[in-house]
Parts: structure tokens; C-alpha cells; sequence
């Protein structure tokens, strides 16, 4: 079962997905949907575009306490990729 937090953010995700079988499994069990989009990534992330990996580590790096220390970090990549 997910934390309202985390299926509010798997909504969000999808919202603008016009797909209603989508829309009723999202609304019905939010987890199965987000189990299937992990179980995507992780199948394409070997093959994936500079884009998702950055977004895949910013995410993790979004779990780092201080904002300065994300900041640094992201401030170097993004200069880097100029």
C-alpha cells in the first residue's frame, strides 16, 4: 500500500494520460501502476537517454538533506553539459 504522498505523485505522473483504463487503474491501485513504470525504467536505463539519467540522479540526490549540497552538484552537471 502506498502513502497518499507517494500515489498523489504517481497521479501526477499520469495526469495527463487520456487513457481511461490508465485513469480507473490509477485511481483503483496506484502502486501496480507505479511498480510498472519502475519496472520500465529499470528495463531501459542501460539504453537511456543523457535526459532520464539525470533526472534518475537528481532524484536520488533529492533524498540529500541541504540544498546547497544539491545545488552544488547539479549547478557543476548542468555547467558541464553547456
Amino acid at each position: 500500500m502506498l502513502s497518499e504522498r507517494v500515489a498523489k505523485l504517481v497521479r501526477d505522473i499520469y495526469a495527463k494520460d487520456d487513457n481511461e483504463e490508465v485513469q480507473q487503474k490509477l485511481q483503483e491501485d496506484p502502486e501496480e501502476v507505479l511498480i510498472s513504470l519502475l519496472e520500465t525504467i529499470k528495463e531501459d536505463l542501460p539504453e537511456v537517454s543523457s535526459t532520464l539519467q539525470f533526472t534518475v540522479e537528481k532524484g536520488t540526490f533529492g533524498l540529500i538533506e541541504g540544498s546547497s549540497q544539491r545545488a552544488r552538484f547539479f549547478g557543476k552537471k548542468e555547467r558541464a553539459k553547456k
